[in-house]
């Protein structure tokens, strides 16, 4: 755990197609509108410095973030923060380490497998 705070990188994935349910990545949909889309967007594009490229590897890219993560802000507390902005009603609290991020993701989307 990071009881101080440290630096932090953003991995960004451009997908081409959806994963596919037999794939290793668990897959959660959710249905928004495209102005939550754009919100959600917003609160991610905060959280990026596109000017620092940190480094590639396949589809991913990795930026330096404009913040840092903490015990208590991890990058769970994070996709937690960015579905809330899209109007979905998650708990960021509940993002302290992946199974209660991922059960609380898990109740309030549609799973996909």
């Amino acid at each position: 755990m990071l009881f101080t705070p440290t630096e932090a990188t953003v991995g960004e994935t451009r997908l081409s197609t959806f994963p596919k349910a037999d794939s290793a990545i668990q897959v959660f949909t959710f249905n928004i509108s495209c102005d939550a889309y754009r919100q959600m967007r917003r609160f991610i594009e905060t959280w990026i410095d596109r000017k620092t490229i940190l480094g590639a590897y396949g589809a991913e890219t990795f930026y330096k973030s404009t913040r840092d993560y903490t015990v208590v802000y991890s990058c769970h507390a994070f996709v937690l923060h960015a579905l809330k902005s899209a109007g979905l009603k998650v708990r960021p609290a509940m993002g302290l380490w992946n199974g209660l991020a991922m059960r609380e993701i898990g109740l309030r989307a549609k799973k996909d497998h």
